[in-house]
């Protein structure tokens, strides 16, 4: 699977192109510039409140589209993070009004999971279920390989 970088390269070439847009939207009108940065503002300020609320909540679902996902074409991920440790789980898209297919380990979790999740299957799945993304998701017991 692909791995999305955010270091300082990508934050600065983001700020860069921001300001030359809010130059020139300043340049063109005031007016425009102001909502312009009002909604920059805005933006920034619900990102940075949305990793302070996964930090302290200690966990996150992060959705990874089958265009990330180098398997087949209708197959997704599902990364449950908790600190820095991560569990790759994966899904299969199926035509609507069918709910996505999310397969988890099941009798044999403790045998297939990092050491971190062996014996907390339930919690992990609970919050799965909470999530928005995933749990629109139809959960599977994956066969064991």
């Amino acid at each position: 699977m692909a791995r999305r970088s955010s270091g300082w390269g990508n934050w600065l070439l983001l700020a860069w192109v921001t300001a030359v847009v809010l130059y020139g939207l300043w340049r063109w009108s005031r007016l425009v510039f102001v909502l312009a940065l009002a909604v920059a503002i805005g933006i920034l300020v619900k990102v940075l409140l949305n990793r302070r609320e996964r930090r302290l909540r200690g966990y996150w679902v992060e959705y990874v589209s089958p265009a990330v996902v180098r398997a087949g074409e209708h197959e997704f991920a599902i990364v449950y993070h908790e600190g820095s440790e991560k569990l790759f789980l994966y899904g299969v898209e199926r035509p609507q009004p069918e709910r996505n297919l999310l397969y988890i380990p099941g009798d044999d979790w403790d045998g297939t999971v990092e050491p971190w999740a062996r014996g907390r299957r339930d919690l992990i799945v609970d919050r799965l279920k909470a999530d928005p993304i995933a749990g629109r998701c139809e959960l599977a017991a994956r066969k064991p390989l």
